[in-house]
């Protein structure tokens, strides 16, 4: 009994420890290409990490900056508009008001 709790303990525990790592992977490689202004790889990589984690508010709030460095404005307003329900409230406005500025 106790050789079953502690092997399905340790599949668990290494599946987590497996999906924090590739998020951070992915995150990693998603900054790097926003480093060197490659904005349309990391909007792919931060859509990834969206779908593999669709509630980290991290993960909406630098795929919105990026899509809007990107000038990708229209985009940016949809998935903010989508996303408004996870995002803090003073988080969401200054997103807007970056979107605003940038559609001018």
């Amino acid at each position: 009994m106790n050789k079953i709790f502690f092997t399905t303990l340790l599949i668990i525990l290494t599946f987590n420890i497996y999906s924090i790592n590739e998020k951070k992977i992915i995150l990693n490689q998603a900054r790097q290409y926003e480093f060197r202004q490659n904005y349309s790889k990391s909007i792919d990589l931060y859509k990834i990490a969206q779908e593999k984690y669709p509630q980290d508010r991290q993960i909406v709030q630098d795929l919105i900056r990026v899509l809007i460095r990107a000038d990708s404005t229209e985009t940016a307003g949809k998935i903010l508009q989508s996303n408004k329900n996870i995002l803090k409230k003073d988080t969401f406005l200054n997103l807007s008001i970056q979107l605003d500025l940038r559609k001018g």
